[in-house]
């Protein structure tokens, strides 16, 4: 601290941006791990900084927002919430989405529900729809058009984009299961080595977040670190 004043950091806030930070801080070139309990002891020290968020990109944790204890301390939950770090030198993948690529994709797209057997499969589709194919609802509720036609009976808008992620680590990206545990998907032709390899959030004009999804890996990605 600028006052001279030695102590930790209450790991509230604390996540893998703000240790990436650290670890740049202090010459490593990665970080492996935040923790958030006292790793390495300190508990009892003070807590001299809390609600700290970086962006992954600083170069020591003062470029980064946070706040500093002032005479009650610091609003931390737990004594035991401490900051700390694994940083690593060894190699590591670095996963970046096309956010050009997705931002131009983007589209909304209205299919009736008995042409999206894949998407059902993959739980693609809200809860409401599970439930209308398990009644057989063929129940008139609007049409669309499917090849040029008119198909009638249940439907569903669908938020599509295309997701294209490209690696710029110094390794190969390796899913975690074993090849032999791979879950093959015969609608869409290819294996899912996880159950879910990235998450995106619909936020809106308040930031509040109004829908979630998730993706799984598909077959080419995974060919790329085979």
């Amino acid at each position: 601290m600028d006052d001279g004043k030695r102590g930790v950091v209450c790991s509230d806030t604390w996540g893998i941006y703000e240790a990436m930070v650290v670890c740049r801080q202090i010459g490593k070139h990665r970080a492996e791990k935040a923790t958030l309990t006292d790793y390495y002891g300190a508990r009892s020290l003070d807590k001299v900084i809390h609600e700290i968020h970086c962006d992954g990109h600083e170069k020591s944790l003062a470029d980064c927002e946070y706040k500093l204890a002032d005479r009650h301390g610091v609003a931390c939950s737990k004594p035991v919430n401490v900051a700390g770090v694994v940083c690593t030198s060894a190699k590591l993948p670095d996963l970046m989405p096309n956010l050009w690529a997705l931002q131009h994709s983007l589209r909304i797209e209205e299919r009736p529900l008995h042409a999206l057997t894949c998407a059902m499969e993959e739980n693609c589709l809200s809860s409401s729809a599970y439930t209308a194919r398990s009644y057989g609802s063929n129940s008139y509720s609007g049409s669309s058009y499917m090849f040029g036609a008119p198909s009638y009976g249940p439907t569903r808008k669908l938020l599509r984009f295309s997701s294209n992620i490209y690696n710029n680590g110094t390794a190969d990206f390796r899913p975690k299961q074993h090849r032999s545990s791979w879950e093959w998907h015969s609608c869409h032709q290819h294996y899912h080595s996880m159950s879910a390899f990235s998450h995106y959030d619909i936020l809106d004009s308040h930031g509040n977040r109004v829908a979630f999804m998730s993706s799984t890996l598909s077959q080419h990605v995974r060919l790329l670190s085979l």
